[in-house]
């Protein structure tokens, strides 16, 4: 990320640092994913043009890891809170039922947590070095040459075999 008084002057820049992301672009995939369910079911990724790395840092710590951002953390965060608060009221007033301490709202379930993914596979690359994330394959290579896709699919697919793709 660049580093001009410009940039510095920016929320999302700033945020982007204060909260450890490589670039503000983070912020522009979870926003997606919130609005779309991108990484609903996903287990292959490709990352094109990657450096500095930011989107595939989201990915690693969604589908890897498992973490959750945005309003579905918010909103977990928030019922597990209340929960704890219905448990401290829930010893000191042992007779109230439901409806005289607090309502209904509070007995909702948080989302499902989000799991960190079995057999999960993201390849970053880009003609720049990327500095190495959990997970993540990261190859410096042209996306434009030939040779390449070769490469892309040995690290999606250990098992994939070049010479056999070659004779059909």
């Amino acid at each position: 990320m660049g580093k001009s008084s410009k940039d510095k002057r920016d929320a999302y820049y700033r945020l982007a640092k204060e909260q450890g992301w490589r670039a503000r672009s983070a912020f522009k995939l979870l926003q997606l994913d919130e609005e779309f369910n991108l990484f609903d079911n996903v287990t292959r990724v490709v990352d094109l043009c990657a450096a500095p790395g930011s989107w595939s840092q989201v990915l690693s710590r969604v589908l890897i890891k498992g973490e959750k951002f945005g309003r579905t953390a918010w909103q977990d965060t928030d019922v597990k809170f209340r929960r704890q608060m219905l448990h401290i009221f829930d010893d000191q007033d042992q007779g109230q039922d439901s409806r005289t301490r607090g309502g209904d709202d509070d007995d909702r379930e948080p989302d499902t947590p989000r799991q960190p993914r079995a057999d999960v596979k993201i390849v970053s690359i880009d003609l720049q070095p990327i500095s190495p994330l959990p997970g993540i394959v990261t190859l410096r290579a042209d996306i434009t040459h030939p040779a390449t896709v070769p490469l892309l699919l040995k690290a999606l697919d250990a098992d994939y075999d070049d010479t056999a793709a070659a004779s059909r």
